[in-house]
């Protein structure tokens, strides 16, 4: 097993190989044109071969059992969360658990002029067949949790405590977003505000990371995060903009709304995550 301060500087190394992927290509029409997306999409590509196999070179059988799972079964794809055992669970619980916890925005969307929108499957058809779309809802949530969960979080829980690799392993997955920053400057925005955004989407992302970390290591499924980030880009940030234009009546029932899928998601939390509904073998965190 090779010292932690090593899987750290692979784990750093990993980081800035997926962000440096993004940039071998020309660029100058913009990230959301069609030609720069598929070229991206290239880069991503060819990151889910070379990330397991930075996992592979440094993965330690041994380094498992301290979590229960038994060295003469030891497989590569399930410490990766690939495995068929309690996938539909992986992939209801996180949805429904995410879903609460988006009740506010969900709720408002339903309520006002997104819902006939929303409830029209030619939208959907749309969608489907939209580069932006298909990048924000498949590509990069698919993309992001294969490398930063499945491959980079089982390189530090070698090395560090399953907490502590829970709070470590997102900061890794934030600051890769910090190259936003040089595409927004090419555009022209003001350097500082284009500071204090960046900061708070990394810092946005990396609280996010926590979760998905969380979520990976209770159900032992990459499906679990995987599906969480792609809902968690459907929705994208609460829009406080709108919710301060509502009357103040309707403002004051959509923000005790938004608290209450917080409570709820909170409370639903500890049930919906036990590892008895994912038949995981690799025990990271006890049960709440």
């Amino acid at each position: 097993m090779f010292p932690c301060w090593w899987e750290v500087l692979l784990c750093v190394s990993l980081s800035v190989l997926y962000v440096a992927s993004l940039y071998i290509w020309d660029a100058s029409k913009g990230r959301d044109h069609p030609s720069t997306i598929k070229k991206r999409c290239i880069s991503v590509a060819v990151m889910t071969i070379i990330s397991p196999i930075f996992l592979k070179f440094t993965v330690s059988p041994e380094a498992f059992t301290q979590y229960g799972y038994p060295i003469e079964e030891f497989s590569l794809p399930e410490v990766m969360g690939l495995r068929w055992a309690g996938l539909l669970n992986a992939v209801l619980f996180p949805l429904m658990l995410t879903a609460i916890l988006y009740t506010g925005p969900i709720v408002f969307w339903m309520t006002h002029e997104h819902a006939p929108i929303l409830l029209d499957p030619r939208y959907w058809l749309r969608q489907v067949t939209n580069t932006v779309w298909l990048r924000n809802q498949v590509v990069a949530p698919f993309s992001e949790e294969w490398t930063f969960r499945a491959c980079l979080l089982p390189m530090l829980l070698q090395c560090m405590s399953p907490l502590t690799a829970l709070f470590v392993a997102p900061l890794f997955f934030g600051l890769a977003h910090f190259h936003h920053a040089v595409e927004r400057l090419k555009l022209g925005f003001p350097w500082v505000a284009v500071l204090l955004g960046t900061l708070f989407h990394c810092l946005f992302t990396s609280v996010f990371g926590i979760y998905s970390a969380y979520l990976f290591m209770k159900t032992g499924h990459f499906t679990a995060a995987f599906i969480a980030h792609a809902f968690c880009n459907l929705m994208g940030m609460p829009d406080v903009t709108e919710l301060l234009e509502l009357p103040v009546r309707q403002r004051c029932t959509h923000f005790l709304v938004h608290v209450l899928g917080i409570i709820m998601w909170y409370f639903a939390l500890p049930s919906t995550t036990q590892s008895c509904w994912f038949d995981t073998r690799i025990n990271y965190l006890p049960d709440l």
